[in-house]
């Protein structure tokens, strides 16, 4: 068969980015496959007659073997017909080599980019591309490539909501405004489990290794020493390793104000109702929807500065991103957990 789309989907801001496309592209929703990584898959229905494909066995195969070695193995890891084939591929970017193999593949005739999160700071995404540009090392940064068959595939259009800043020669194709849309496309709050929480910890790539663990333990440790009363909320990510999910299922034993949400649940709504007070992450994309729905940056607390002021022994769990002087700048400009429970508490 023959589609007009497909769109790799890996987190509710990138589901509500991909249904905007092809709300934009295909409005019937028949010819639109859409590509779920990462262990994500809404329980929502798909459009009429859409597709929906896994990707993590294509990821496991192009990790392990490079790219995928006959057509066969393609076939088989995405679920996909000899027949079937993509007039537009969409994806994040080319700085992963899943994303590359699947860009690669002869089934799909063009590629594009899209906004997956939204970015803090704004120029997040030109900075890392034009240090990828600068390195000669490499031959492919997160948006361009040297590799002739697929560089004549990309269409250099970037489909994104109310993002101004783009990635330096693409070229920017608006779908949606990013509140509306996320109010449209993600399942609300579920009615038995509407409570107000005191915090959220938003769970990142930070917190997927050992540092990470230990941080987690030391966030809900402080914060229910200091407000014994405060309602905490761990929201895992589609990637939380299950040694994390764990984990924080423990403390909750210990710990009755403590509770878990699963990855595959979606935060967003929660933060657009202010059915959350104060949010802890990574300044990065769920910050940025906090911020977006609520015009309040005083009640994030950032995991960088948390981590820089607070316990410098686990810098280890800081993502590759602090090594952006804008984006390691913007970061310290919020709150540490120490600082917001200095001021909460009027400490001096």
């Amino acid at each position: 068969m023959h589609y007009r789309l497909a769109i790799l989907v890996h987190s509710w801001f990138s589901w509500v980015t991909a249904r905007s496309i092809a709300a934009k592209l295909d409005p019937e929703g028949k010819q639109t496959i859409y590509i779920f990584s990462r262990g994500f898959d809404p329980k929502q229905k798909l459009p009429t007659e859409s597709k929906a494909i896994n990707f993590n066995k294509y990821e496991l195969l192009c990790l392990k073997l490079g790219n995928p070695k006959t057509e066969k193995d393609t076939l088989l890891a995405l679920d996909l017909n000899k027949s079937d084939r993509v007039m537009e591929l969409v994806i994040p970017h080319l700085g992963y080599k899943p994303f590359v193999c699947l860009a690669e593949d002869q089934r799909f005739a063009s590629i594009s980019f899209y906004q997956e999160s939204l970015q803090l700071p704004d120029g997040t995404l030109c900075e890392r591309e034009a240090m990828l540009l600068n390195d000669k090392t490499i031959n492919t940064t997160l948006f361009t490539t040297t590799h002739n068959p697929l560089k004549v595939k990309l269409t250099k259009k970037y489909y994104n909501m109310n993002e101004h800043f783009i990635p330096l020669h693409l070229d920017s194709v608006k779908v949606g405004d990013s509140l509306k849309n996320l109010n449209i496309y993600i399942p609300p709050c579920e009615t038995e489990n509407e409570r107000l929480y005191d915090y959220a910890i938003l769970a990142g790539k930070s917190m997927n290794t050992s540092d990470g663990i230990q941080l987690i333990t030391n966030i809900v440790e402080c914060i229910s020493a200091y407000i014994p009363e405060a309602s905490i909320l761990f929201k895992a990510s589609p990637s939380t390793s299950a040694e994390v999910n764990k984990h924080v299922n423990n403390l909750s034993k210990k710990n009755s104000m403590l509770y878990h949400m699963s990855g595959g649940e979606s935060i967003e709504p929660y933060l657009i109702n202010n059915k959350i007070q104060n949010v802890i992450t990574e300044m990065f994309s769920l910050a940025g929807i906090f911020i977006l729905a609520q015009n309040d940056i005083s009640r994030i607390i950032s995991i960088e500065a948390t981590i820089i002021s607070d316990y410098p022994s686990l810098t280890n769990a800081l993502t590759e991103r602090v090594s952006l002087n804008r984006y390691k700048k913007f970061a310290l400009t919020f709150a540490s957990l120490s600082h917001h429970l200095m001021l909460l508490l009027a400490i001096s």
